[in-house]
């Protein structure tokens, strides 16, 4: 019986702590999923709004916006927003009526490693994949490759 009772303890020992672990580990990914989906929703936010401030809270200082235009004159062309850029052009969003069927949205996270993240943000409008990364312990957008839903560009 002692045998038993010390073999028990031990195969807890081994258990419970792995438990906890886990518990922790998907305390720690979804507290990561929440962070990157309210980054997600703050771009968003920010753009609808207007509000430049807050946008510049969500993407870094170094960010690329790009769009690939896959037309018959313009075929693979690159436009190219740097961050300072959509800042800019954000704030002329404020004077701008939106539509409230543009506030429609989607947040997929496609992915995260580490300190890297991909994100789907899907609007009535367009389609934005962000790349996101984990700098000094917050979420920041790095990169953006968007795609307008429309055709005939």
């Amino acid at each position: 019986m002692k045998l038993f009772a010390l073999l028990l303890g031990l195969v807890g020992c081994f258990i419970l702590p792995a438990q906890a672990q886990t518990e922790n580990e998907r305390f720690a990914i979804e507290s990561e999923r929440f962070a990157i989906e309210s980054v997600t929703q703050e771009y968003l936010q920010a753009w609808y709004e207007g509000n430049d401030q807050l946008m510049a809270t969500v993407v870094h200082p170094q960010m690329a916006k790009k769009i690939v235009f896959n037309t018959r004159s313009n075929n693979g062309a690159l436009a190219y927003l740097s961050a300072e850029d959509l800042l800019v052009q954000t704030k002329k969003k404020r004077v701008q009526k939106v539509n409230p069927q543009d506030l429609k949205r989607s947040i997929t996270i496609l992915d995260i490693y580490n300190n890297s993240a991909m994100v789907k943000a899907e609007t009535t409008n367009w389609i934005d994949y962000l790349h996101m990364a984990k700098i000094s312990g917050k979420w920041k957008i790095v990169n953006i490759l968007w795609e307008l839903k429309y055709e005939g560009l």
